[in-house]
Parts: C-alpha cells; sequence; structure tokens
C-alpha cells in the first residue's frame, strides 16, 4: 500500500493539471446548459480512468488516441470559415493529453533518468515544411491563415516526438495498437447508430458529421451518408481504411484473447461503416492497404499459415457486407451525381492555373480558397457570386480541389511537394528496412502501419485528408510506429557489450575490427 501511496503522490501535479485543463476545455467548447454537465463528465472520465488503470502515464497515452479523431476544442480569435485547412487557432481536448505526456518526458530528463529524446530524421522534413509555413506568416498576404495551420503543424510535431518516446516496450506498442482499435470501435458504434436513427446524435461539440441524403452524390435519395465524429463521412472512411489494417494485422500476431476480441469487433463493426460512408475513395483505399497488409505478411514464412485462416475470414466478412449493403454500394457506385464528378474535374484544372503561376515556392500555406477565385473560369468576382448561391458539400464556401498534392502544390510549390512526398518516401523505406525486424507481433503491427501510410497516398489523390486534424494526427501516430519499431530494431541489432573478439583471439594477433 505504501509504494502505491508514493506513486499516487508523484502523479499529483501532473493529476491536477489534466483535470484543470478538462474542465476549462469542455467547459468552453460545450454550449448552453451542457456547459457544467460535460465538463463535471470530462472531469470524472479522467479521473476513474486514471485510478482504475492504476497508471496515469498509460492512460493519457489511451486518452491522446482515443480523442485524437474528435473535434472537441475551444477556438481562440477570429474564425475563417473556409476550406482546406486550419481556421481559426485551438485548444483541443487532445492537447491535455500530450502535454502530460511532454511532461513526463521533460521530467525523465530532468532527472537523467532518460538518456536522451528520441527525435527520427522525418521530423526535420515536417521542420522544413513548417518553415515555408513561417515565410508565409512573415511575408504572405494571408499571415493570420498560414499561422493557424502552421500552430497545428507545431503540435502535430510535439505529438509525434511524444509518441516515438512512449514506445520504448513491447508493452506500450500493444498499448498504442489497442487504443487505435477502441478508437475503431468508438467511431464505428456512433457512425452505426448515425445509420440506425437515420440522424445526428447531437454531438456536434465532439465534431460530428451530419447525417444527411446522399442526393448531392448520390441520385436515390434514399440513400444516407454517416461520419462518426469525425466532421466529414469522407474523413472517417480514410479513418477506418488506413487503421483498420492494424486491427486484421493483430489477428496475426500473439496477443492475448480479451485483445483479440478488442481488434475482432473492430473489424466486425469497422467494415460495414467503411460501406456506409459512401466513399469510394475509402473503399479504394481499405482495398490497398489491406491487399499490401496481406502480400507482407505470406512473405514471413513464420505467418504464412497462421495467416490463411483470419484472411478468409475477413474475406467472408466483406463478402457479406457487401452483399448486406449491396444497394448502397451500387447506388454510390452506378448512381453517383455527375455533377459532382465534373465540378472536381473543373477544380483540379483551377489548381493547376493557380500554382503555374508561382511553381517554385507557391502561394503559401493554407491559402488555397483565398488565392484560387481569379483563376476560375469564373474570374474573382464570377466565381465568389456562384459559390455563395451554390451548395457543393453541404458548404457554399469556395471549393478546395479534392487532390491533397494539387493543394501542396499550389500552396507550398514543387519545393513543398518534394517535401511532402519525402516524408512518405522515407517512412516507406524505413518500414522496408523494418521487415527485418525479429519480433513476430512488432512485424505486423509494422506491415500494416506501411499499408497505412500507403493508404493515404491513395487517399490523398481524391481528397486533403491531411489537412483535416484528426487524419492528420492518426497519420502520425502511424508514422511514430514505425519509427519506434525502427529504434528497436536498431537495438536488437546491436551487438552486446560482451560480444567484441578478444585480441588474442584475432588471427594476427591484433584487436579485431582495427
Amino acid at each position: 500500500m505504501s509504494a502505491f501511496l508514493r506513486t499516487a503522490r508523484s502523479q499529483i501535479p501532473v493529476v491536477t493539471l489534466a483535470t484543470l485543463f478538462a474542465m476549462v476545455v469542455v467547459y468552453l467548447a460545450g454550449e448552453g446548459g451542457a456547459k457544467l454537465v460535460l465538463a463535471v463528465l470530462g472531469v470524472a472520465i479522467l479521473g476513474v480512468g486514471a485510478t482504475l488503470l492504476g497508471n496515469f502515464r498509460l492512460f493519457c497515452l489511451w486518452g491522446l488516441i482515443l480523442t485524437l479523431p474528435l473535434d472537441l476544442s475551444y477556438r481562440v480569435g477570429r474564425v475563417y470559415t473556409k476550406l482546406g485547412g486550419e481556421t481559426s487557432f485551438r485548444i483541443e481536448i487532445s492537447d491535455l493529453f500530450w502535454l502530460c505526456l511532454l511532461a513526463y518526458l521533460v521530467r525523465e530528463l530532468w532527472t537523467r533518468s532518460l538518456r536522451g529524446v528520441r527525435v527520427p530524421k522525418v521530423t526535420y522534413l515536417w521542420i522544413a515544411l513548417m518553415t515555408m509555413g513561417m515565410g508565409a506568416v512573415i511575408l504572405g498576404p494571408w499571415r493570420i491563415t498560414a499561422l493557424h495551420e502552421l500552430v497545428r503543424m507545431v503540435k502535430v510535431a510535439l505529438i509525434f516526438i511524444v509518441v516515438c518516446n512512449e514506445l520504448r516496450t513491447r508493452e506500450r506498442f500493444m498499448q498504442v495498437a489497442l487504443a487505435l482499435a477502441a478508437a475503431v470501435i468508438i467511431q464505428a458504434c456512433a457512425g452505426l447508430a448515425q445509420f440506425v436513427t437515420g440522424s445526428a446524435l447531437g454531438l456536434t461539440v465532439l465534431g460530428e458529421a451530419d447525417v444527411v441524403s446522399a442526393q448531392n452524390v448520390v441520385k436515390a435519395a434514399s440513400v444516407v451518408r454517416i461520419g462518426a465524429f469525425m466532421i466529414h463521412p469522407v474523413i472517417f472512411a480514410t479513418f477506418l481504411a488506413t487503421l483498420l489494417p492494424i486491427c486484421l494485422g493483430m489477428l496475426l500476431a500473439r496477443t492475448g484473447r480479451r485483445a483479440r476480441m478488442m481488434f475482432v469487433a473492430a473489424v466486425l463493426l469497422g467494415v460495414p461503416t467503411l460501406v456506409l460512408t459512401l466513399s469510394r475513395a475509402g473503399w479504394l483505399t481499405f482495398f490497398v492497404t489491406s491487399s499490401i497488409l496481406a502480400v507482407v505478411v505470406m512473405l514471413r514464412p513464420a505467418l504464412r499459415r497462421k495467416a490463411i485462416g483470419p484472411l478468409a475470414g475477413v474475406g467472408a466478412v466483406v463478402a457479406v457486407v457487401a452483399i448486406a449493403f449491396s444497394g448502397q454500394i451500387t447506388a454510390r457506385i452506378f448512381q453517383s451525381n455527375p455533377e459532382s464528378e465534373m465540378g472536381r474535374d473543373e477544380w483540379k484544372v483551377d489548381a493547376v492555373r493557380l500554382a503555374s503561376v508561382k511553381p517554385i515556392l507557391g502561394w503559401g500555406l493554407n491559402s488555397y480558397t483565398f488565392a484560387v477565385p481569379p483563376y476560375t473560369r469564373l474570374g474573382e468576382r464570377g466565381a465568389r457570386e456562384f459559390y455563395e448561391k451554390a451548395s457543393f458539400g453541404g458548404t457554399k464556401l469556395t471549393p478546395v480541389v479534392h487532390n491533397a498534392y494539387l493543394q501542396w502544390f499550389a500552396e507550398l510549390g514543387v519545393v513543398g511537394l518534394v517535401l511532402h512526398l519525402w516524408i512518405f518516401v522515407s517512412l516507406i523505406l524505413m518500414s522496408y528496412r523494418n521487415f527485418r525486424v525479429r519480433d513476430e507481433f512488432l512485424y505486423v503491427l509494422n506491415a500494416a502501419c506501411l499499408a497505412g501510410v500507403v493508404g493515404y497516398l491513395v487517399d490523398l489523390n481524391f481528397g486533403n485528408s491531411l489537412r483535416q486534424g484528426s487524419t492528420l494526427r492518426e497519420f502520425w501516430v502511424l508514422a511514430a510506429l514505425i519509427c519506434g519499431i525502427h529504434y528497436w530494431r536498431l537495438r536488437e541489432e546491436r551487438p552486446p557489450p560482451d560480444s567484441a573478439v578478444p585480441a588474442e583471439a584475432s588471427p594476427e594477433g591484433r584487436p579485431a575490427g582495427r
């Protein structure tokens, strides 16, 4: 008991800070009489969860992963109603957890119980992009909106570094995988509840997407799209398509019965909700990610036999879901609104025109919707008048090109586009080298994260998911897992200190290796 009390006493400062932060954020983000209820509920969940786990640091890690998809935040300053990037400064509920984890990291450095901080090389590419954003803040015409996105990029970089430094044991990798599966289950349950009730749950403060008729993308007005707490159905589909491979992969590794049940539940709930998002890009992304996972797992002889049964089971689940929701699937494929497709094609042409004017460094971070109107076929005034009357995706705002590569090209030029692609290449190459890891669990987890990263490369052809806070944070968690496995592999491959060959054992009588 005394050891427990000592541990609890050491957590008091961080718990106090976290509690105050949660009360402030939840209270400010709430509306009307719901403020006090949400504040009390948030604090209660925080206290009960930390007590049950008996490990506040682990609780913060879980809290971070579970709140990454949520939009619960307090906006500071002016809000720019626009698409394609951050619209204001925010204090987000997820900030609570990564700040607490950062406090633990700083304490370990201060007490010298940790030798140094892991900062993967891919971080410097992200810093280079942030430097370009700083240039837009200092020199660009749209400084505040660039600063909005820059602040979010800084926060994402800190989340990435914090998670990388948390992944030092096999148990921590498992906890992150379980938390991601739990996040899928929570979002999937919310999506299914939306589909069953045919209406929203009234939780817009969490980022709940409206449940509306899909007649703007599908001619059949009876078909609806669900988005859970992910702002939009397309973003929800990206979230599922890139995280489900982790849930699938964990079925092939030794994870224990309780953990396996959670991963099975995530798959059984996630696959049908992915279909109900009516996102063809999400369906294609999931096909690519699951295929990559299956191929990579089959390359490992020890996993080949284990993989056949689970993969066949997943195939059966997909087949059953496809039959059960065949009406929605066929409507989305064969009855899509042609005007939506024509609009997307026209926006690509607009993006190319915009990028061609400043092809090297672009127009500035988060500036697309402000810069593009003069380069549309309608001209600046005509475009603004047209989009004020029209409605695309449920909004009357100037649309953003549905292609992240073109948006990066327009905003940050060739330099920014290359830096973004370099990040992907670096993660893919690191994941490829991680295939040498001997641990079966980490091998499968690495394969699933690789599938997710490549899935984003596919998804970004059809949208800008990496300009949405929820999916941007999730992407960097996948990157942190890959980097964490990289550090694990390097430590595993490093020879032990006593393995050096003694001098007398060297054929020439000299110390070996010289």
